[in-house]
Formats: C-alpha cells, structure tokens, sequence
C-alpha cells in the first residue's frame, strides 16, 4: 500500500468503537478547501455568488463559512464542495 495517495493524504487506522476489528481507512476524506480559504457561495450551484467568505470548518467532506474568520455564518450550515468557488482577488 502506497504511503500517500496522489491528493497527499496518508492512510489511517481506524478503531471502531463497537468492537470490530480495526482496519485502515485507505485515504480518508480529502478536503479542497482549507480553513482560511476565502470562497464565493453559489447555494443552488449556479446563479449569483454570495461573499466572500472563509472556510470555517471542513467536516464530514463539507464546509462551514464565515465572514471575519471568528464565527460561522447561518448557524453552521455545512455547504458541499460544487457549491463553493475560490476567490480571486485579481
């Protein structure tokens, strides 16, 4: 099994809690998007963007956002990955 997969990401071993057998979880989820990021929203995936704003917090493959980088705006909402679009100052 390869140390790293081609995104960077290494394997990682996982014990189950209920008792099972531990396995590896070959690459896990990987993120395009890291905390600070700044990004457009696009909600419905096209259309007007809204922002921009930063990544707050990826999780579960999805993102949280905010506006100063200190809190996350609409209550946390988790937003998808084609749902954002990275900001381009120039």
């Amino acid at each position: 099994m390869p140390e790293q997969d081609n995104n960077g990401a290494k394997p990682v071993i996982v014990f189950p809690e209920d008792g099972k057998r531990p396995h590896v979880d070959k690459y896990g989820i990987t993120y395009k998007y890291r905390p600070t990021d700044r990004v457009y929203l696009t909600p419905s995936g096209v259309g007007a963007q809204e922002g921009p704003y930063y990544i707050f917090e990826a999780k579960d493959g999805q993102y949280s956002l905010s506006e100063n980088g200190s809190q996350a705006i609409k209550n946390g909402q988790l937003f998808k990955e084609n749902e954002l679009t990275l900001y381009d100052p120039f």
